[in-house]
């Protein structure tokens, strides 16, 4: 992300979406549950510190947004049922702002097939290093 940051013809995008995620990933579960959280507070902390000092614009939700993540989970055609409601939320702002590259780690998301209608790539960080270099 530091080098996408500060490469002079990129424009690094990050949905409010994922913020929003990470926060909860982040944040101590209720009491009483079960589940253990991934990450402290202080992973969060760190975060925030990290991504002060990105330049990076924050993709908020528009109309294009909600029509392309409704279409992502109703459209029998393009649905894919290995991506989970949060994939296809990150998904659906990268084809609404008609973004090059989504940059992921998940394995479903890379192997998701793109409509045609879109020249989106979804790639691994490790294969970004190549378009940023």
């Amino acid at each position: 992300m530091s080098r996408a940051s500060g490469h002079p013809r990129v424009e690094l995008c990050i949905p409010v979406s994922i913020f929003a995620e990470i926060v909860s990933l982040c944040l101590p579960e209720e009491k009483g549950s079960e589940q253990e959280n991934k990450f402290t507070i202080e992973d969060l902390y760190r975060l925030i510190e990290f991504w002060q000092g990105l330049n990076m614009v924050v993709l908020r939700p528009n109309k294009a947004v909600a029509v392309a993540c409704y279409n992502l989970y109703m459209d029998e055609s393009v649905r894919d049922s290995r991506l989970s409601p949060t994939d296809l939320v990150h998904l659906g702002y990268a084809m609404a702002y008609d973004l090059d590259y989504l940059i992921t780690t998940d394995k479903n998301l890379r192997k998701y097939k793109i409509p045609d209608a879109f020249q989106l790539l979804v790639i691994h960080p490790k294969n970004a290093d190549d378009i940023f270099s």
